[in-house]
C-alpha cells in the first residue's frame, strides 16, 4: 500500500489501487442501501394499496 505519514494521518495516492478499489466498492456499498430501502418502500406501499382495495 503505497501512503506517507504526515501529521500522524495517513494519507493514500489517489493512483493507488487500493484507493480506487476501496472508493468504488464504498460507492457500491452505497449504492445497494439506497435501492434496498427503496425497494422495501415500495413493497410496502403496495401491500397498503392492496389492503385498501379489499376494503371497498
Amino acid at each position: 500500500m503505497e501512503c506517507q505519514n504526515r501529521s500522524d494521518k495517513y494519507i493514500w495516492s489517489p493512483h493507488d489501487a487500493y484507493f480506487y478499489k476501496g472508493l468504488s466498492e464504498l460507492i457500491v456499498d452505497i449504492d445497494r442501501l439506497i435501492y434496498l430501502s427503496l425497494g422495501e418502500i415500495r413493497k410496502d406501499f403496495v401491500f397498503i394499496q392492496s389492503q385498501y382495495g379489499f376494503f371497498n
